[in-house]
């Protein structure tokens, strides 16, 4: 099933860019890297969302993507 494994990979992608979102909203650093070591644990797919935002001129995502 080629089709549900390409949704099963855009919802992926989608949580994870929604919880990269979420670490740049973050406050206390403590929650932020917290947060960022979760996200880092979901392996490969993550490489591909943060890549995506590398040339974001927003600097608290850039600062999530730091992490």
């Amino acid at each position: 099933m080629t089709s549900d494994r390409i949704v099963r990979s855009f919802r992926e992608r989608r949580e994870i860019d929604l919880e990269l979102q979420a670490i740049a909203r973050e406050r206390d650093e403590f929650s932020r890297e917290a947060r960022a070591r979760a996200l880092a644990d979901r392996g490969e797919p993550v490489v591909a969302v943060i890549l995506r935002h590398l040339g974001t001129t927003n600097p608290l995502l850039r600062g999530a993507l730091g992490l």
